[in-house]
Parts: C-alpha cells; structure tokens; sequence
C-alpha cells in the first residue's frame, strides 16, 4: 500500500460504517460542480431560459430505455444480456432490483417488461450460455442475493424463453455476498466469482447431478478494499475486477493458471495480478463500478467500465496492457428523447448483434438518476455502433435534439441559474435533518433507501445513516437546488432537486 492510499483511508474512515464518505461538513468550502454544462452550469429544463449544456467529452444517446424497476431509491443495480442463438430479435435484457421489493426483471430489446422474478434483493447478475442441465442446454443466470445470503441459480431455456430456478436448495457463498460475475473455463467447466464489501473474493465452481446445480468452492483471493464489479475474459483465463476506490485489476481466472503479473493487493488471500488502471493517476476516477467485456473474435474488443462518480463510461483494450482508448457519457435526445444516463452502478456489453437495432452489439447501463418525466431507476440501451464511431472520431457529432425539452440532457441536471442555497452551517444541518426525518416517517411512496442522503459518491443509506451524518455535522454538498421554501417542499420534490 503506498502512503498516500493509507493516508487517504485513515482520513476517510474515521465515519466508517455511516456511508459518508466525501460528504462536505457545514463548515466546509465548497466549489460546485457544474457538470460540464457550459456557462451558467448547465440546466433544469430549456424551458427555464437557459441554453443547452454542451458536453467536454465524446457522447452517445439511447435508443430505448427499459421500465422502471419496482424499489424506490438506490434499487436498479445490474444489467445480463442474453443474445437468442438464431433470432436476435427475440434477445432478452435483465435487469436486477435490489430492494425489498426487488428480484429479476426480464425485457424485450425495446425495454418492455416481459416478465418479473420476485427472488429478494438481487445485486449483480451475470449469465453464460451451453450449460449442461441433464439431456439439455441451457443457459446459466447467477445472482447475488442479500436476502437469503446467497446465490441465486437460475437457467433459461432458448427456446422456451422460461427461467427457472435450479438452485440446489439454498446456495450459501460468501458471507454478505455482494457483487458477482462468471467464468466459462476452456475446460468446459463454469464458475462464479463472489466478493464482498470487505474485498474477499470467492471462486465458486457450479456442478450439476443433472436436475439442479450447486456452487463449490476452489479458491479465495482479497482486494484491500471494497469491490463490486468484475468481468471475465473465459479466451484469455482472466478475470477483471474493481476496487471501487482505487482502480481496476487483472488476475488470472483459473484457480490454478500462472499469474497474469507481479503485483498484489495488500491482503492475506492476495494472488498476483496487475492494476491495469488507478483512479489516482490515470483517465478513470471513482467509484469504479459496473464493467463488462466486449469481445470482437480472439484478438478484440474493449473492455468497458462505469465511473460512477463522474458520470462516464471508460472504454479499455481487451488486450495487455489495457489501454485506455475512449472516455464517453451518455446524453438525453436523439430520436427516443430519452433522458441523460448517471451515476451508473451495473452495466453490461455484448459484441453480437442484437436485433435490427443493434447490428454492433448493445450496451445495457443503470441510470441513477431515471428523469423526465422522474421515475424510478431503470435502465437505457445503446448501440455500441454508436460508441465505436466515437472510437474512430471522438468529435462524431450526436443528436442533442433540443426539441426534447428535456431537463436532463447531460450529466446529472444541475441548477447554475438558481440563486444561491442556505449556508452549510449547524443550523441548517439541524432543520436538514429534521426535515429528513419527516420524509423516512412517511414511508412508501416516500423516501427509501438513497433519499435525503447528502449526495456522496454511492447513495446507500438507511434512516440512521442520515441522522448520524447530522449529528456528525454532514450537510448537502450542494444547496443551490434548495431555493427559499424548501422546508415546505414535498418528500418527493427534495428528493427529484438533489
């Protein structure tokens, strides 16, 4: 560990376990972000008089956008593609809801809800095709669960479309299991990686008697800190992993293959492997989160990652030494009018093609923030021909379509013409906080998990989150949104502002 990252976790763990870090203190200097949005920072909506936001880096749009998921607040996670083997029209998208009232969600390629699966609070989910089930191929779907501390295992069959649940009983991984991904070896046989918030990392192999299959453990390795996020390449026998904070990882994804470098995290269970890109020196900041491969035959493709905090998307070179080869966001208009994409968590890439639409591939990506009109999160479709042309010219103009009217054509809608907001001091905290508290005790269609929570990097928190952040004197990091009046405001209009 190099001082500067010990430093920095000394620094920033001192409110550890309260979800806080990055908040500003009401006695901090703050300069507000204008999210890349021109003169003025941007705007709410053209209707308001302002004029368009102009973005600073390469953009695409969606072209469609799927239903919202059930849960309120921080609840659409992560994204699996599955491409039907002879009709790509018939591909489906699933998307994953990790609250309460969350489970699977299964849609059409033009974001139609085709089915729901109410299976608990689904985080990362990932899916590999030509599993073995008995006499019959199907493709294999794995999830992680929280709410039975599990794995979910499921398959779907490609003619049917039907998914089932073929779960040997209750498929106990990890403990507080958190994000997943799998590994089809060139041996033939299948995996599932499981890590936690602690940055263990468990590699599962799924065996079959034919009618159900199970998860068996082979190997553990650690990142220092808290990852999510992982992909295999199953060609090249490795695995990419992120540690949310500080970077992205190669290690080798056979339990017993040579490493695929030298270095090694900072922990008892580390195996080598090479940090391909740090979020303290190169193009891609924190949190590093939802990343997947897109894979153009043996010697292509691009591996894509969300930098959840900046509101962009990194793509890489498949192959070593992963370089870093275009920097991108997603913006609202285009033909669909569809909003502007941030804050994104769990995303997913396919090269094949996937439907008239998609003749390139698709990329799948949460939006953190699902808008006109507000709803709740769900998640947009882009065609990765799209992305490509950026690749090849990075100043590839894009539809802005201004007569979408939109309030969220990029980065997350901010609010240069408003004049300023309350002063960080105590006492805003205080009614802050109080007014947090009524909005909690409202409860459904009120608040939930990620309202009221003070904007920091990952929108995770509980009531008592929030209330231990006013006590330990944690304010918003930008009141411009809470002109006069605010303390009369609807839950739910607090909420739509910050």
């Amino acid at each position: 560990m190099s001082l500067s990252k010990r430093a920095w976790l000394g620094a920033g763990l001192g409110l550890t376990g309260l979800g806080l870090l990055g908040l500003v203190s009401c006695s901090s200097s703050v300069v507000a972000d204008d999210g890349g949005g021109g003169e003025g920072g941007g705007t709410p909506g053209l209707d308001s008089g302002d004029g368009p936001p102009v973005p600073d880096l390469p953009v695409v749009t969606p072209v469609a956008e799927t239903d919202p998921v059930h849960g309120f607040g921080d609840a659409a996670d992560d994204a699996a593609i599955w491409v039907h083997p002879t009709d790509p029209e018939r591909s489906l998208i699933l998307g994953t809801d990790k609250t309460e009232s969350g489970g699977l969600f299964v849609y059409e390629l033009d974001g139609s809800l085709r089915d729901f699966l109410e299976l608990g609070e689904l985080n990362n989910v990932d899916l590999r095709d030509g599993f073995l089930l008995g006499a019959r191929e199907v493709t294999l779907i794995t999830a992680t669960n929280r709410t039975t501390d599990s794995l979910t295992i499921l398959a779907l069959d490609p003619e049917t479309l039907e998914i089932e649940d073929v779960a040997d009983g209750l498929v106990s991984t990890l403990p507080r299991s958190y994000g997943t991904c799998m590994y089809r070896s060139p041996s033939g046989a299948f995996y599932t990686f499981v890590n936690t918030e602690d940055g263990r990392y468990g590699q599962f192999e799924l065996v079959t008697d034919g009618e159900t299959v199970a998860a068996e453990l082979v190997r553990e390795f650690c990142l220092e800190t808290q990852p999510e996020g992982c992909v295999a390449d199953d060609a090249y026998e490795r695995v990419f992993v992120g540690e949310e904070g500080f970077g992205v990882w190669s290690f080798p994804a056979e339990a017993d293959s040579p490493a695929t470098g030298d270095e090694l995290p900072n922990c008892e269970t580390a195996i080598p492997g090479r940090m391909i890109e740090s979020t303290f020196d190169g193009v891609l900041t924190k949190d590093v989160e939802g990343m997947s491969l897109y894979a153009e035959g043996d010697n292509g493709g691009l591996l894509i990652v969300s930098a959840q905090g900046a509101h962009e998307f990194v793509a890489f070179d498949r192959l070593p030494p992963h370089d870093p080869v275009l920097t991108f966001a997603v913006w609202g208009g285009g033909a669909a009018c569809l909003d502007g994409v941030e804050e994104t968590d769990g995303l997913d890439v396919t090269s094949r093609p996937a439907g008239s639409a998609y003749p390139r591939g698709v990329l799948v990506v949460q939006d953190g923030f699902n808008g006109d009109p507000v709803d709740k999160q769900n998640f947009k479709l882009i065609s990765m021909a799209d992305v490509l042309t950026l690749i090849d010219d990075p100043d590839a103009p894009f539809d802005q379509n201004l007569d979408c009217n939109l309030g969220d054509y990029g980065g997350k809608p901010r609010y240069g013409n408003l004049p300023p907001g309350p002063e960080r001091t105590e006492a805003f905290c205080a009614e802050w906080c109080g007014k947090c508290s009524a909005c909690y005790a409202e409860g459904d269609p009120g608040f939930s998990e990620s309202d009221c929570h003070y904007k920091s990097g990952k929108p995770n928190y509980l009531e008592e989150d929030c209330l231990a952040g006013c006590r330990a004197g944690f304010c918003p990091a930008d009141t411009r949104p809470l002109t006069s009046g605010w303390q009369d405001w609807d839950c739910l209009d607090i909420d739509a502002a910050l």
